[in-house]
């Protein structure tokens, strides 16, 4: 967030002031002309940020992965966004569209969020004692 204490901003009125915020390279936010405050979102906080109904595939990289086609070139993550804004997909629909027109980049669908559940571990065999007898236990084996 930026504050302007007297909330006018900081270009304009009184001057010509501006910000620009960088985050991981990218312009995340910029600008001068605001009232009190602006604030802008980026980043994340304990983790990494995750798209597409939090597929653990379609991370930040992914989503900033640049695909081309005879369209043009955009990233995934627009290519997604733009779909459910500009032809109404549903988030889920719109990730698995774009999986299917870059496999091989945009892993955001279904099929590449399939998480495999970690293996169970083999279970433990039974400590027996006197050929299994079931009085013989630990107890009675230590004594």
């Amino acid at each position: 967030a930026i504050n302007d204490s007297w909330g006018d901003g900081m270009c304009c009125s009184y001057g010509s002031g501006s910000y620009k915020v960088t985050y991981d390279g990218n312009v995340v936010a910029d600008g001068g002309a605001f009232a009190a405050s602006e604030t802008t979102s980026f980043g994340s906080c304990g983790g990494s940020t995750t798209y597409c109904g939090d597929c653990s595939t379609c991370t930040q990289t992914v989503w900033d992965a640049l695909a081309a086609d005879s369209s043009g070139s955009y990233s995934c993550g627009a290519r997604i966004e733009w779909l459910q804004s500009a032809e109404g997909y549903s988030e889920d629909a719109a990730c698995t569209q774009v999986e299917q027109e870059f496999p091989d980049i945009c892993l955001c669908g279904p099929s590449s969020c399939v998480d495999t559940p970690a293996p169970t571990p083999a279970p433990t065999p039974a400590v027996t004692y006197c050929g299994g007898c079931p009085t013989c236990t630990q107890t009675v084996w230590d004594a």
